[in-house]
């Protein structure tokens, strides 16, 4: 059935990306408080952030969104006030409702109503708050049903330590002064009679104000705010530990306001900040006025409130159209992605010049005005092009965010005990490098929760702790980003994967014999192969480490595994900065220009005619002690062999996991920064190359594919 929401083009985007903030914070705090449960700022956390999702869902309409946030918000409630205590079954039920919250969000986007009955977890989760409050211990005691409650209570011991904690908290909270958790602060404000949405200004008020502290008390109240169409005087007493300063920068802000005052000293007037010094006051000495009330819905509101607005105002009159801080913006990463593209031909008009100023220097002398320019003019470039870049960067916790959700489910699921550690959270990748490494991700985390890690009997049994520890961990290092997958369990076992392979037909019996251990934990990656039991909705279909495979190689990264039977594995995947422009290794072959990605390359060397020398029939040399396989690029591509005469070759040795090649070339021409371009369907893909750049010169040069060249030459 299609639904209307009252809400424009321009809000939609800011409304998503608003809500699945606020989603994905109660996902993450709501397991979080499953083991920290002491944690205030936490609760305080999930409360404000559920609380929001309802404000935002209530100013567009979306009643049955409203409902369930409202349900849960209540349940939030209880726990603040240390009513409800933190237990695995609360967790479970506010997970679940953070669920339907989703499917709702995603009305917003297709105005349809989805198949999702919302009746049954708001029952649920009132039914366990009333339930929790009927827990209560008797107000006249007997003898009889003392005795019980205590057997009860010995029983479960759980059960006796919340109780004792909650008594605890319940004596300390009282022995302390009421709602003096900071400085109280009471708020009166105008709101200008021309507004065309002067409930929103009051609605703006209060959520700025929630940001700040604690509301007290409000008038009008937040139901009367949501259900009328006009509010001309707000009033308000909040306690918070922020500064005057903030309080009044933050409300100030607020347009269509026409005069503010913070505890009778006059702030704003008529658009213009008057003053940024208050006295504090007591609770005593503040009118005390209407009550905060919480309404389990928000009556339908008329599209006629909001209808006339503009696109500005409407930003301005949503509570999520409009941030606290100016400094920063959302912006479409179309426009980015183009902005990228304009660097990009900038960085290859920036290439030609250097050469051209080479070329004529060569010829005709100096052109020193002509060097100072261009100098100039590459240090703008490539200020711009990092400014782009940052501009395109994300913090990984974009990606990592999802997993401690996945794997509490994942690890209940599958009866283990997990706990998931991130660090280095807030490194930074770029945008398009986040959305390729999303899956490979996913199932490294899922690999670990259903095989790396062991059933909580047999880690007893091995002396291991009962609860398993998964580690993701990203960084920078060299120019490139390393993610690392880690668990404590069993590792891997070779001889296990040669045994599957060889039953699975996907290799014979000889080849597995000949394999090292090494090689061995490689076969892990091939397509059809597993070792689960059984087929589960987790695992055991054979497909998930081969995609892991593929996908890295795609964007020119690569996997390594370093494992150890009964310790754990590691899963190490290393990948360029970016996709767009990448720095490369230039080589000539014949008469063919060729980019090879640093990222892939360890070294290059030098190699007289006699270092080469041929094993099998297959060239090598020796590099450090140690046999170094080398290829012929032109014979890889299938490419004429240059008929110069030279006394060294060159060799560049790149990496794929723990294995490394001498690539052998003409010449190297040098490092530079190449913005890389599709090859297009017209052509479609080719072996061994992933895509084309244009050089300072104008000629196209293809970038090569590092996997794709090991597959062609069969290494």
């Amino acid at each position: 059935m299609e639904i209307h929401f009252d809400i424009s083009e321009e809000e939609l985007p800011v409304f998503l990306a608003e809500a699945d903030e606020h989603l994905q914070v109660l996902d993450d705090i709501l397991i979080r408080l499953e083991r920290e449960s002491s944690d205030s700022d936490l609760v305080q956390s999930v409360f404000r952030s559920a609380h929001t999702i309802k404000g935002m869902s209530g100013m567009i309409g979306h009643q049955r969104m409203t409902n369930l946030t409202h349900a849960l918000e209540t349940v939030l409630d209880g726990v603040r006030k240390n009513s409800v205590p933190i237990t695995k079954q609360l967790v479970n039920l506010c997970l679940d409702a953070v669920d339907h919250l989703r499917l709702l969000r995603d009305e917003v986007v297709t105005s349809q109503t989805c198949d999702l009955d919302i009746d049954q977890i708001v029952s649920s989760l009132k039914d366990f708050n009333e339930g929790v409050k009927k827990e209560t211990l008797p107000q006249a005691p007997n003898k009889n049903n003392v005795e019980n409650v205590a057997g009860a209570l010995l029983e479960d011991k759980d059960l006796l330590k919340q109780k004792i904690k909650t008594l605890i908290e319940t004596i300390n909270t009282e022995a302390s002064t009421p709602s003096l958790h900071g400085r109280t602060f009471q708020i009166q404000a105008k709101i200008n009679a021309d507004s065309v949405s002067s409930a929103a200004r009051a609605f703006q008020l209060m959520m700025a104000l929630q940001d700040l502290g604690d509301i007290q008390s409000m008038t009008p109240s937040q139901t009367q705010i949501e259900a009328v169409s006009s509010v001309s005087d707000f009033v308000a007493v909040v306690v918070t530990n922020q500064s005057f300063e903030k309080i009044s920068a933050a409300l100030t802000m607020i347009s269509d306001i026409d005069e503010i005052s913070i505890n009778g000293t006059l702030v704003l007037s008529k658009g213009l900040v008057v003053s940024d010094r208050a006295q504090e006051i007591t609770p005593e000495q503040s009118q005390q006025p209407e009550k905060i009330e919480e309404s389990p819905s928000v009556p339908d509101k008329s599209p006629s409130q909001t209808s006339g607005l503009s696109a500005s105002e409407r930003r301005s009159a949503s509570p999520f159209g409009r941030r606290n801080s100016d400094t920063t913006i959302r912006a479409n990463v179309e426009r980015l992605d183009n902005l990228m593209n304009l660097v990009g031909e900038l960085i290859t008009d920036r290439n030609h010049l250097k050469q051209i100023h080479s070329r004529l220097t060569r010829i005709n002398g100096s052109y020193d005005q002509i060097f100072e320019t261009i100098t100039h003019l590459g240090r703008i470039t490539d200020q711009l092009q990092e400014e782009v870049m940052h501009i395109r960067m994300l913090p990984v916790s974009s990606a990592f965010g999802k997993f401690p959700r996945m794997v509490h489910d994942m690890s209940q699921k599958v009866g283990k005990h997990i706990d998931l550690i991130i660090r280095g959270e807030e490194t930074e990748m770029d945008r398009s490098m986040i959305e390729e490494i999303n899956d490979p991700l996913i199932h490294l985390v899922r690999n670990s929760v259903d095989h790396g890690i062991e059933l909580p009997a047999e880690r007893l049994a091995a002396g291991k702790p009962e609860r398993g520890t998964i580690t993701l961990t990203a960084r920078h290092e060299q120019g490139r980003i390393l993610l690392t997958v880690e668990d404590d369990g069993g590792g891997i076992d070779g001889e296990k994967l040669r045994r599957s392979a060889v039953q699975k037909g996907l290799i014979s019996a000889e080849e597995a014999a000949s394999l090292t251990e090494e090689q061995s934990i490689d076969l892990m990656f091939l397509a059809g192969l597993s070792t689960a039991q059984k087929v589960s909705d987790i695992s055991g279909r054979g497909v998930g480490l081969d995609i892991v495979n593929t996908n890295i190689q795609h964007v020119n990264g690569s996997i390594q595994v370093e494992t150890q039977l009964g310790r754990g594995s590691q899963f190490k995947i290393i990948l360029p900065l970016t996709l767009a422009i990448v720095p490369a290794l230039l080589v000539k072959i014949h008469q063919s220009t060729f980019a090879i990605p640093l990222v892939m390359i360890t070294e290059t060397l030098r190699l007289e005619h006699s270092a080469i020398k041929h094993v099998y029939q297959k060239p090598v040399t020796m590099l450090r002690k140690s046999v170094l396989s080398l290829a012929y690029l032109s014979d890889i591509l299938n490419l004429p062999h240059s008929n110069e005469k030279r006394k060294y070759l060159f060799a560049v040795v790149v990496q794929s996991g723990k294995q490394r090649v001498g690539l052998i070339v003409d010449s190297l021409v040098g490092e530079e920064d190449v913005v890389v371009k599709p090859l297009g369907a017209f052509i479609g893909d080719i072996p061994g190359i992933s895509s084309a750049t244009i050089l300072s010169e104008g000629q196209v040069a293809l970038i090569v594919d590092i996997f794709g060249l090991f597959k062609l030459a069969g290494l």
